[in-house]
Formats: C-alpha cells, structure tokens, sequence
C-alpha cells in the first residue's frame, strides 16, 4: 500500500467521528450599523436577518432588540439544523453586551452544528439602546 493511501486509510475513520471545534477566533462579529441596515431590509424582505436573543426568557422580556427571537441554547440541535433557521441570509446572535457568554455560545453551538451565515453582534443590547428602541415583553 502506498503511504498517501495508507494514512488516508488510517486517519479517515478517526476523522469521522471528530466534532469541528469552534473558537472565539473563528466568531464573525457584525456592528452595529450593519444590524440595522440588516432589520431596515428585513421589514420590506422577509428571509433576509433573523435576530437571535439567547438570553433567559425573563431578561428577553425586560428589554430585546425589535423582531428577535429568544431561542435559548438548548433548543439548538447540534446534529440536526432546523430547516426554518436555513431559511435566513444572515442570523444574528446578541446578548448585554461583547462579554455575553450565552450570545457567544449560541454562535459556536450553530457554527458547529453547521449554520453558515451566522455572526456575532458583539455591541449587543447595550449598544443597540443607545441609537435605537428596544422592545419589552414576550414574543
């Protein structure tokens, strides 16, 4: 056997079972400004940003970005992608703020599961209620 062959044969089985490790480094992040440029084309084309609120239901309702949705991290199946999230262009995930530990998982969790288009705005809510409204209660 030749040694490309070889170490394909051996190193393919272990391949198939390695999950894709995702880090903070490979998060695309987006600012602020394209976010509302991404929600202003949104009103007018559906399917073009789904905004994705990982904090918990109660801090969701206390204030969110417009038109998020608060689908928290266990509703994300790493092995199966929802076919209506594959229907957005752009997904983005937020939190409070750049240190948001469930905004920042909930990215990770949807890039290794496979989710293309997904970015991180870093700004988060924070920033977002300093140009523009933020929105209460339940979806």
């Amino acid at each position: 056997m030749r040694p490309i062959a070889l170490t394909a044969a051996v190193c393919l089985p272990l391949l198939a079972g390695c999950s894709t490790q995702i880090t903070d480094d490979d998060i695309r992040t987006v600012g602020i400004g394209e976010v509302q440029s991404l929600a202003d084309r949104s009103a007018d084309e559906p399917g073009v940003l789904l905004l994705i609120d990982p904090r918990a239901p109660s801090a969701y309702a206390a204030g969110h970005i417009p038109g998020a949705q608060n689908i928290s991290l266990v509703a994300i199946d790493p092995d199966r992608r929802d076919p209506a999230l594959e229907d957005y262009d752009t997904i983005v995930v937020y939190g409070d703020d750049p240190g948001s530990a469930p905004a920042r998982a909930m990215v990770k969790k949807m890039m290794a599961a496979g989710y293309e288009r997904v970015r991180f705005f870093a700004g988060g809510l924070r920033e977002w209620g300093k140009t523009d409204r933020i929105e209460t209660g339940e979806e």
